[in-house]
């Protein structure tokens, strides 16, 4: 079975070695029928034929009653394979017979010829009884049965040999051939399969060139991917390095505002002094570093609520240790949204260090509230004004436009 799944023109070849059995089994069933019937026909045409050859001779030895006569013309019918018995008998009581077996009476058919006188051919002096010889008749039948069998089964086998060998050399060696060399061949490779000779205008020839336009199209799609390939890991590193050595914190933050993306600026300015393996802070909880955790989870909150891509930002004070000193960082918000789904939207933050100007402003607005000059009252109001208009600026959003 397994060769006949491998192998095409073994297939094809019992295909056409089934069929042609199946059509001989029953060709040479009808053929045996027809023939049979025709070899009986044929013999009672031959015994007809015989009979009137001896008529004129019975006649006359039944119309004389000459036993010696009649026997004569018995012994010519015995001498014929298709006649097993006969019997003359006469009006007048003569009768004669021989029989090639002891089962004379036993046989299944017999026909009757009347004999007509010699002298009046409408007067009838006797009748001739032959048994035809069935064995010999269906012998004869089985053995032309046989030999058309014969006949068929060589034609059978010439036929298929034939379509063996045709459907190897026309069909499955050119395609074997295509195949090894097809597996030979990588992808990327410029190298091409041959058109096999005498194929080049007929199905196989444009298979082949079907397939050297298949390896051509996909050549050129490997040239283009590792161009494309090549252009994507430049930018990559372009984009890698900006993102690693930008000097503002760079962090993308989910639903769940869990930082899960950080650069090393960004980790640097949420309380490290050196870098860090930024897996350590995946998932992690991105309000959590800042002082007033309470107000940065409502502004985000507020900012997640608006719709469109907005920009958002604030002032905000980091959360520190005992005894170190305040942090202050700017924090600019914008959404990353994907369009097929929603619910897998991001938010991109840039963090500043905004610390040595938050202390700047607020040493000057210190100096103006103690200065002990009276024509400094005035500016203190005013420092004093300008300072809670500043916190209040950094608590609340300045919503930007999108670019």
């Amino acid at each position: 079975m397994k060769i006949l799944n491998k192998r095409i023109h073994i297939r094809v070849a019992a295909g056409v070695a089934g069929g042609a059995i199946l059509f001989s089994i029953l060709a040479s069933l009808a053929w045996f029928y027809i023939s049979y019937h025709e070899e009986v026909d044929r013999s009672r045409s031959q015994i007809k034929q015989i009979i009137t050859t001896v008529e004129q001779t019975a006649s006359i030895a039944m119309y004389l009653g000459n036993k010696e006569l009649a026997e004569e013309v018995l012994r010519g019918l015995e001498a014929n394979d298709i006649i097993s018995a006969a019997r003359l008998t006469s009006q007048d009581g003569l009768s004669a017979s021989f029989s090639g077996s002891e089962n004379l009476a036993q046989s299944e058919t017999a026909i009757i010829f009347p004999i007509p006188s010699p002298f009046a051919s409408n007067e009838v002096v006797g009748d001739l009884l032959i048994y035809p010889n069935q064995q010999y008749i269906e012998d004869n039948a089985i053995s032309l049965a046989k030999i058309q069998v014969i006949v068929l089964l060589f034609y059978l086998v010439i036929i298929t040999l034939l379509t063996l060998i045709i459907v190897n050399r026309i069909l499955t060696e050119p395609m074997k051939n295509i195949a090894n060399r097809f597996h030979l061949i990588t992808p990327g490779d410029t190298t091409r399969i041959e058109v096999p000779a005498a194929h080049q205008q007929n199905e196989i020839g444009a298979l082949v060139d079907d397939i050297n336009g298949l390896l051509d199209a996909v050549n050129t799609q490997i040239d283009n991917e590792r161009e494309l390939r090549a252009e994507t890991e430049n930018l990559s590193k372009k984009f890698r390095f900006i993102f690693e050595r930008a000097s503002a914190g760079i962090g993308l933050i989910d639903s769940n505002n869990e930082l899960i993306v950080a650069n090393p600026a960004l980790l640097r300015l949420l309380g490290q002094t050196f870098i860090v393996d930024t897996d350590r802070y995946d998932k992690t909880d991105f309000i959590a570093y800042f002082n007033d955790s309470a107000e940065m989870k409502e502004f985000i909150d507020e900012f997640w609520a608006k719709p469109g891509n907005q920009f958002s930002a604030m002032d905000v004070q980091l959360k520190h240790k005992v005894r170190a000193a305040d942090r202050w960082v700017h924090c600019l918000f914008s959404k990353v949204e994907d369009i097929n789904n929603p619910d897998d939207s991001l938010m991109e933050v840039v963090v500043y260090d905004i610390t040595e100007r938050a202390e700047r402003e607020q040493n000057i607005i210190y100096e103006a509230e103690h200065d002990p000059s009276r024509n400094c009252s005035t500016v203190a109001r005013g420092w004093r004004n300008w300072k809670a208009h500043w916190l209040n600026q950094r608590r609340n959003s300045a919503t930007l436009p999108s670019s």
